[in-house]
């Protein structure tokens, strides 16, 4: 009898349940492992879907650019086309000179060009009028212009224009007009005593866009006759300029300038002509062959001016010494009261000491006709009696002396019997220089001096002396050429101060004046 085999013993429980807890964590790593796989593939695809997106702009932009550039080349192409066309017809301009327009652009085909030509044909007809207003406003420039300040300015540049475009209304072509005045203004507001003449330059610049009155400044290096010789051989340059119409004074030096002008450059005879005006032009001016141009008759003075001193010397004259004058009495005559200038009052030259010269009984006043507060214009009235009245200057003597910047206050030439009756006026019964001299009274009632009154010419004169008694509170520092109060003492006579209550400043005398009365703090 066989020996039965033993049996394999049984799992234990413990076992079983350590297999379980391995199996539960393999299943957790996997499904770790499963969430990591998933969570990738999802960041994956959005992280593609985002580059796919930026590569498809980066294509459109990258055929726009492409398109863009083979446009801009093109162009470039076509640019170089017709700047190279554009160099060949300068050089034709430039070798044909001003000859004939026909057939220019005939071999430009391109709209552009031929645009450009159209607008090249207007700029050639340029046309510039320089005017020496130093010298031209003095000698033939209306005096109605000047007296009406912004819109004589005005009316002055536009009687300017259309008198020169109406002398090239036959041509074809349309004109352009560029004027340019230059001046010393503060000259000038000297030799125009009493006028607007800033108001004036205002108008004549806002007139016309092209139109502008430029200020130089005063001193002899600072003249207009440089500028003016300056800015045609310039504009001579440009070969779009037609014409340069020169505005100058009879007295200038431009006779020189125009023969070597002339000498070096003989086809500028035909593109530069002088303006004629009230004044014929002197033997110099003829003697070098300049074309001329007559302009309208009321642009400039048909007549011959008054003799006014030049800009240049009224500056000059402020360094200089002026002729002592005493009284000056007049003897009959027939002077015209309408031919009298202001500056008769400004000394030019050295003439000796004294004099006495023959006026006549309607002598007019050194001071252009002003306007009283009552909208009237008063004139200096013609005395009918027999006997001749006196007239004096006032400072009788100029000084060599230069005060300062401003310079020397212009004498007065007033009528010595109506000083003597304004200075008699006391108190409240004074007349009142602001309201006469400046327009009304800015205390009205509350003023204690005269102003229900309607003096003449020469009591105007009058209150002027007087007022330039009184210091200016700016001094030389003074930029109102119509100031009324005086800049330095009037009252010097041989190196003494004559007044005995002088209100200026010891400063405001030449070095080493004596004085009448010693005040505190001299």
């Amino acid at each position: 009898m066989s020996k039965a085999l033993p049996s394999k013993p049984a799992p234990s429980q413990d076992n079983i349940l350590a297999f379980v807890h391995r199996y539960n964590d393999l299943m957790r790593v996997r499904d770790s492992t499963d969430k990591l796989i998933e969570g990738l593939e999802r960041a994956l695809e959005q992280e593609t879907g985002r580059l796919q997106g930026e590569l498809h702009s980066c294509q459109i932009d990258l055929a726009d650019a492409n398109a863009s550039r083979r446009e801009l080349e093109q162009k470039l192409s076509h640019t170089e086309s017709e700047m190279l066309s554009l160099y060949k017809e300068n050089d034709t301009y430039k070798v044909g000179g001003s000859g004939g327009d026909s057939g220019r652009c005939a071999h430009l085909g391109s709209d552009a060009v031929a645009s450009f030509c159209a607008t090249c044909q207007i700029i050639e007809c340029l046309r510039y009028v320089l005017i020496d207003g130093d010298g031209l406003l003095c000698w033939q420039f209306q005096d109605a212009w000047i007296r009406q300040g912004v819109e004589g300015g005005k009316k002055a540049a536009n009687a300017l224009r259309s008198s020169v475009a109406r002398q090239w209304a036959d041509k074809s072509r349309d004109t352009q007009i560029v004027a340019k005045v230059v001046a010393d203004w503060a000259g000038l507001a000297r030799s125009f005593r009493g006028y607007d003449l800033r108001d004036f330059a205002t108008g004549f610049t806002q007139g016309h866009v092209a139109f502008d009155f430029v200020d130089i400044g005063s001193g002899k290096e600072r003249r207009a006759e440089p500028k003016i010789r300056d800015n045609t051989r310039w504009h001579l340059r440009n070969q779009n300029c037609r014409q340069i119409l020169l505005g100058v004074a009879p007295e200038g030096s431009y006779s020189g300038f125009l023969e070597d002008l002339f000498r070096t450059d003989p086809a500028a005879r035909d593109r530069v002509s002088i303006i004629e005006g009230g004044v014929a032009l002197t033997a110099d001016l003829k003697a070098t062959g300049a074309n001329t141009t007559r302009l309208d008759r009321d642009l400039f003075r048909a007549d011959k001016p008054v003799e006014r001193i030049p800009v240049h010397a009224v500056s000059a004259a402020v360094g200089r010494t002026a002729s002592p004058s005493g009284s000056v009495t007049s003897s009959g005559g027939g002077a015209n009261s309408s031919t009298f200038s202001y500056a008769h009052a400004i000394t030019n030259g050295t003439p000796p000491p004294t004099m006495s010269i023959p006026l006549a009984p309607n002598k007019p006043s050194p001071r252009p006709p002003r306007t009283s507060p009552h909208g009237t214009t008063t004139n200096i009235p013609s005395p009918s009696s027999p006997s001749s009245p006196q007239y004096q200057k006032i400072p009788p003597q100029q000084p060599d002396w230069n005060p300062g910047a401003r310079g020397l206050d212009e004498p007065i030439i007033v009528n010595v019997a109506v000083m003597d009756a304004v200075k008699k006026r006391k108190d409240t019964d004074k007349l009142c220089n602001n309201h006469f001299l400046r327009g009304p009274c800015a205390k009205g009632d509350g003023c204690n001096f005269v102003h229900v009154y309607k003096p003449n010419a020469e009591e105007i004169n009058a209150i002027a002396v007087l007022a330039r008694q009184n210091p200016c509170t700016h001094g030389q520092d003074c930029e109102n050429w119509e100031c009324i109060y005086g800049h330095h003492c009037p009252s010097i006579r041989d190196g003494v101060c004559t007044h005995p209550y002088c209100k200026f400043d010891e400063d405001q005398h030449p070095p080493g004046t004596k004085f009448t009365l010693v005040k505190s703090g001299r």
